[in-house]
């Protein structure tokens, strides 16, 4: 979507055809095939002043900048092919490859991207996993939009690569870890008029994950996951590198659940999350264009960060039931 101060309609109508194969060759192949054609027909009047606003500029400024307008009905096919075949290379391993391709005509980017994945049962009870991709995204609206943005720009790309381990244990418990990483480029940066926007940053994530489970076959269940990751973007034209704003380091859910009776269920939720980075505000000035106008001085990008968070449900599940109807009743 577009965005900044003015009035913008916007009407969308989107087509979509989609269908997927699954040819299972042998004992030791599998064949999967899919395929996914869109067409999205957009009609856009707007009359906004737009400063090109991205996660690399804090000091972006709405109040002061030019008015632009867009009238204009936007054609945008869209379509994507993918191949991947399972083959069981020995008792216990399984090679997963594939290929990806995708491409649109507004840009005119097509990208063919390849997958590749390993699967080790290394008992009845454990598995481990291994897997390898290129993926690409398609810029925000604004960022490409005639008179708004860029038409030139590239697709945001990302390598993503991740290991993981499987385990079932005892009494219906088992557990799930994985670590993963992922390199982003081609992200984008806002620049003066008249490009606006070009593929100018970079970035990366990396983690890892842990998933504990008690399946629903005794009177407790629940599961507990834990998130630790590290997300941070670099603007390659000034070299400036920073958190990503949405960069929370450790969170946390736990769910449980316990049968009390036949008739009542304690449950509750806990979420936790460390602080979100925010930019702060270290001061202000005078606008040298606009007399009596007072401007925010920032501290570096993201360079605060918020409390951390933390909520806790509890609930209570009564059931009734009768005859021929039943009642569930919870607080």
């Amino acid at each position: 979507p577009l965005a900044g101060r003015g009035n913008i309609a916007i009407g969308q109508d989107i087509n979509l055809l989609r269908d997927n194969l699954r040819l299972p060759l042998n004992e030791q192949h599998e064949l999967a095939l899919g395929t996914n054609f869109s067409r999205n027909q957009t009609t856009i009047n707007a009359d906004l002043a737009s400063a090109n606003c991205t996660q690399f500029n804090a000091s972006c400024d709405l109040s002061s900048a030019t008015n632009r307008q867009l009238n204009e009905t936007l054609f945008i096919n869209a379509w994507e092919f993918s191949a991947q075949e399972r083959a069981k290379i020995s008792p216990h391993v399984t090679l997963i490859g594939g290929v990806h391709h995708s491409g649109e005509d507004y840009l005119n980017k097509s990208y063919t991207e390849p997958r590749l994945g390993l699967e080790w049962d290394w008992s009845d009870k454990t598995l481990l996993t291994a897997g390898w991709g290129k993926h690409n995204q398609f810029p925000l609206g604004q960022q490409v939009a005639h008179n708004f943005g860029n038409p030139n720009l590239e697709h945001l790309l990302a390598e993503h690569s991740v290991i993981g381990i499987t385990k079932k244990l005892e009494n219906d418990w088992s557990f799930k870890a994985e670590s993963y990483y992922k390199k982003l480029s081609n992200l984008v940066v806002g620049v003066p008029a008249p490009t606006n926007y070009i593929n100018a940053a970079s970035g990366k994530a990396y983690g890892a994950e842990l998933l504990i489970k008690k399946e629903a076959s005794a009177d407790l269940s629940g599961w507990l996951s834990i998130s630790l990751a590290k997300s941070e973007r670099q603007n390659d034209l000034t070299g400036e590198s920073f958190r990503f704003q949405f960069d929370q380091p450790i969170t946390t859910t736990l769910v449980t659940s316990y049968k009390i009776n036949d008739d009542w269920t304690f449950a509750t939720k806990w979420n936790y999350h460390s602080g979100t980075p925010y930019t702060p505000i270290i001061g202000t000035h005078a606008d040298s264009q606009f007399a009596g106008r007072v401007l925010p001085d920032y501290a570096a990008i993201n360079s605060g960060t918020l409390p951390d968070f933390h909520r806790l449900d509890i609930r209570f599940d009564r059931n009734y039931i009768f005859d021929t109807w039943k009642l569930n009743t919870y607080f």
